[in-house]
């Protein structure tokens, strides 16, 4: 995953993304993701702006359950990618 944060964070960082989505069957759905931060740098600033950090976690094994969820999450990224 990769994602611009306000904070610039440690090679090797554990972090716990939490992510929402909409179930099969109308439901809200919460997952929380555990990753690993890979990669960490500034990104240019213009003057007076805050600075940035582009960020990449890395995904390693998940339990059986957050596998499930996480599919369901991405089969709902397809489809609104789908749509667009």
């Amino acid at each position: 995953m990769r994602f611009t944060a306000r904070w610039q964070f440690s090679l090797g960082t554990m972090l716990a993304v939490t992510c929402m989505y909409l179930d099969r069957f109308g439901e809200w759905r919460r997952v929380q993701i555990p990753g690993i931060v890979v990669w960490s740098e500034r990104i240019a600033a213009r003057k007076n702006e805050v600075p940035a950090y582009d960020t990449t976690l890395l995904f390693m094994d998940l339990p059986d359950e957050l596998r499930k969820s996480l599919r369901e999450f991405s089969y709902h990224l397809a489809e609104m990618a789908e749509a667009a």
